[in-house]
């Protein structure tokens, strides 16, 4: 039996210990085991530990949660998306898919949920639902809670997409799996917390159907494949169902997980999970010391989490996880409160707008106390192009039982204007959507910020005025040229997606597309360019390479497809990028041709591969 350190913690809470101790211990085992093999797509046959790699090793599915425990020390169990978002910003460094994505929005200002969402593909991949343990560490036995923290989570970087529902679902069983251990009852559990209509609810359903219909595991699989298989590896649904199949199909701790990785796809994320499941349902005195001992119990932390004060043990993280944990319960204790934060969840969980935002959460306000502040635009996206105008749809909400009367306005950049200052009204508990159009001027920059000033009166007399910052980021502009040369189209578009015209929808033919990258500063560069069809990628006039047809796009920035991007030079300036493609009846998705510049391969601080934001796309051909 494994000999459990159990300093300082109280003698009443050892079984609570034990749990979060074999948690985090079976995430350990599990993502060890299963990270050499992460992205083989096959059918597998891992029976033991990868020989060739030190133990144990370090993964992003716990080093983002030791991120996460480290904000719930710094700001308890008040802790929103937004708390969440600042750490990003401190100590994750990751290029990885989503994680680049949301990291390129953050840096410009912009905050959770549309941070998360906006210009970002990979949304409904596992990057969240692999960090979901710690939330039902600190709410054990209380599902609800859990997912709470899963779903703010879950916004910095897959709002609106599948991830978010993969994390909710679960930091359900994992909460109720400290006071329950059967594995039905769990995964019901979990179902009930998440949309019906979701692809990670519909694929788990489809995998339990397998399960009783009698077929093996590879047969399981199979059918998974054939219902919800996709391209990208990482993809949460299909993911969560291998998951599951390992825990219906494995007899013991570790036949479970490995027929969970041997499924292929994310081995390290779903034998990490499973790991974790079955840890906080055994307790850590019952995992087995074959596959706990080659890991041991130290924190091993990977090289783009910095400024951490990370745990060092496996004891440290669950003594700092039961902390923070202790103050949660304390929290939750507060039923008025409770209630109105769980409802609040459930409504979003059902009717989410991930272009919409309360700026008021960014100052750290848990509850809408007199005026409640929802932010979104019309055209359903933060970016604004040179003298564009976008409308802002700024929804007031009298909390309570008497009248509220103000001013609204807005405080844009200098050289752009704004609307005329409007006069509120509002009865009590009356909503009213309020219209605010912005115009900015030519002067493109990497963000920008617009103040809402919200000013309130007492019969007619000033009493305060609040000022909420709202974020937005400079489109691209683009031209697009066909019929040899003799129709041309100039387009804003929000961001990497190269979203032709609508009066190109039903074209045919050669397509050239045309913009100004404006470089501040000389510097290495990958250029990417992932499209299905060919691209020919030419910089001011010269081609630099061309793209290999796919049958997919990957826009990722670390492991873009070979044929898909280029690493050079580009020194500080103007320079004309063009692209060239042929459109086809095959290939006239929207999804077909991204475009993105990054750091290249050997930029070792802040590390490869992050996104270029002040590089920016201008009018082609201005006088």
């Amino acid at each position: 039996m494994r000999h459990i350190k159990q300093n300082h913690i109280p003698a009443e809470t050892r079984r609570w210990y034990s749990k979060v101790y074999g948690g985090w211990m079976g995430k350990s085992i599990g993502g060890t085991l299963g990270m050499p093999y992460e992205g083989d797509m096959r059918l597998l046959d891992i029976q033991d530990y990868d020989p060739t790699i030190s133990l144990p090793a370090p993964n992003d599915d716990l080093d983002l949660q030791l991120v996460n425990l480290h904000a719930l020390e710094q700001y308890g169990p008040r802790l929103q998306a937004v708390h969440l978002s600042r750490e990003w910003l401190e100590h994750v460094f990751f290029p990885f898919d989503e994680y680049g994505y949301a990291l390129a929005n953050l840096r410009r200002g912009l905050v959770p949920p549309v941070a998360g969402w906006f210009n970002n593909p990979f949304i409904d991949c596992m990057g969240s639902p692999i960090r979901s343990e710690l939330w039902a560490m600190i709410a054990p036995g209380q599902p609800e809670i859990a997912a709470y923290y899963a779903w703010q989570d879950a916004q910095v970087d897959h709002a609106g997409g599948e991830g978010m529902y993969g994390e909710v679902f679960f930091a359900v069983i994992e909460s109720q799996a400290f006071i329950e251990s059967d594995r039905d009852q769990l995964i019901a559990c979990g179902l009930q917390h998440i949309p019906e209509q979701s692809r990670v609810a519909q694929a788990v359903r489809h995998t339990l159907a397998c399960h009783a219909q009698g077929l093996t595991w590879q047969e399981s699989r199979e059918s998974i494949l054939a219902h919800f298989g996709h391209t990208n590896f990482t993809d949460a649904p299909l993911n969560v169902a291998f998951t599951i199949v390992g825990w219906l199909y494995g007899a013991d701790f570790g036949e479970a997980i490995r027929i969970a990785i041997n499924c292929g796809y994310d081995t390290d994320c779903t034998g990490a999970t499973l790991g974790s499941i079955l840890g906080i349902i055994l307790g850590a005195e019952a995992i087995p010391t074959r596959w706990s001992d080659p890991v041991g119990n130290q924190v091993v932390v990977s090289d783009p989490i910095r400024y951490l004060d990370a745990p060092k043990t496996l004891e440290e993280l669950t003594e700092r996880t039961l902390c923070v944990a202790f103050e949660t319960q304390a929290f939750w204790q507060n039923k008025q409160l409770a209630n109105i934060l769980l409802a609040r969840f459930q409504e979003e969980l059902y009717n989410f707008r991930p272009g919409a935002f309360n700026p008021q959460f960014a100052d750290g306000l848990l509850i809408e106390d007199t005026l409640g502040l929802s932010v979104a635009f019309q055209d359903g996206h933060p970016a604004i192009g040179c003298e564009q105008t976008k409308s802002l749809l700024i929804t007031l909400t009298n909390k309570h039982k008497q009248p509220w009367q103000g001013e609204l306005s807005l405080q844009v950049p200098a050289g752009w204007s704004g609307s005329e200052t409007q006069f509120v009204e509002l009865d009590p508990e009356e909503t009213c959507t309020y219209v605010q159009m912005v115009t900015a001027d030519e002067q493109m920059q990497e963000a920008y910020e617009v103040t809402i000033n919200l000013t309130r009166s007492h019969q007619d007399v000033l009493w305060h005025t609040q000022k909420f910052p709202v974020a937005m980021v400079p489109a691209r502009h683009w031209e697009f040229v066909i019929g040899d040369q003799q129709w041309s189209e100039k387009a804003i578009i929000a961001g990497d997606r190269l979203d032709l015209p609508v009066d190109f929808a039903d074209y045919t033919g050669v397509v050239r597309a045309h913009t100004l990258l404006e470089n501040p500063i000389d510097r290495k560069v990958r250029f990417i360019v992932s499209a299905r069809p060919e691209v020919e990628v030419r910089l001011d006039g010269k081609i630099l390479w061309t793209t290999s047809a796919a049958d997919s796009v990957l826009p990722a920035f670390h492991r873009a497809e070979p044929g898909s991007f280029y690493e050079g030079f580009l020194s500080e300036g103007t320079h004309e990028l063009e692209l060239i493609f042929t459109r086809g009846a095959q290939n006239q998705n929207a999804d077909d041709i991204m475009v993105m510049l990054v750091a290249d391969s050997s930029i070792h601080q802040p590390g490869p591969y992050y996104y270029f934001t002040d590089i920016l796309f201008a009018w082609p051909f201005q006088s």
